[in-house]
């Protein structure tokens, strides 16, 4: 298959503009060449032999990603609590596109990355170097994912570097630092533990954004913050 034509497909799949018609032509051709294939029955293990691929994705659903991939998502996306213990995984608003690359093949799906999506799959050498290349572009310009949870599901993300903003409902000192209980702002859901240092000025009744880890500390799981913004406090409506 001529590369131009391979890349005007690649060019759909990732999101940059191409025609309908133009897609059409490359699925006619990539037929008749060995090194691609369009293809609903692909696999993510077949990446790793060597070593672990790079994955830029909008969305991971109902795949076995091998451990130790690196993964690149765009900021606000939620992925499965499995793979942030699995996986190394980095935001950047530029990844916007689904595809996969490592070990000499490349796999370009036409939606998420997830079982039974058609993708064309090539180990043709010029593209998969040219898209390894973007994806280490990309990978060294990433941001740590954050995950986005409540107060109340704190707990069921140990290991994982999470985001949660909630109002302080109680502040327990316990030496050099301090253990505070947080809710919702609005108080719709149950409550988690954040561990803070006892030297910053916590108030009980206000609301913060806390940034850390998920950490077992006396037998309990808590967000171990190690950034604390306090949230701009809203003006009372008559």
């Amino acid at each position: 298959m001529p590369v131009d034509v391979l890349w005007t497909t690649i060019g759909f799949v990732v999101g940059v503009a191409a025609t309908a018609f133009a897609f059409e032509v490359a699925i006619r051709r990539v037929r008749n060449d060995e090194r691609a294939s369009l293809t609903k029955d692909w696999d993510l293990v077949e990446f790793a032999s060597d070593e672990p691929p790079g994955i830029v994705t909008t969305s991971l659903e109902d795949v076995n990603v091998p451990h130790g991939s690196r993964v690149l998502v765009a900021p606000g996306a939620k992925l499965p609590s499995s793979m942030e213990q699995d996986c190394e995984i980095r935001i950047h608003e530029e990844a916007k596109g689904n595809f996969v690359v490592g070990s000499g093949r490349a796999i370009f799906c036409t939606g998420p990355v997830k079982a039974g999506t058609l993708a064309l799959e090539t180990v043709h050498p010029s593209l998969v170097s040219r898209l390894d290349r973007s994806f280490q572009s990309l990978w060294v310009q990433g941001q740590p994912y954050k995950k986005q949870v409540e107060p109340d599901e704190i707990a069921r993300n140990e290991g994982a570097h999470v985001e949660v903003t909630g109002r302080v409902t109680e502040v327990l000192s316990s030496g050099e630092k301090a253990l505070l209980d947080i809710e919702t702002p609005d108080g719709t859901s149950g409550q988690g533990r954040v561990s803070v240092p006892a030297k910053l000025p916590i108030e009980e009744g206000t609301t913060y954004r806390f940034d850390g880890n998920v950490v077992e500390e006396g037998g309990r799981r808590v967000l171990k913050a190690e950034e604390v913004e306090e949230k701009p406090r809203q003006a009372a409506t008559v």
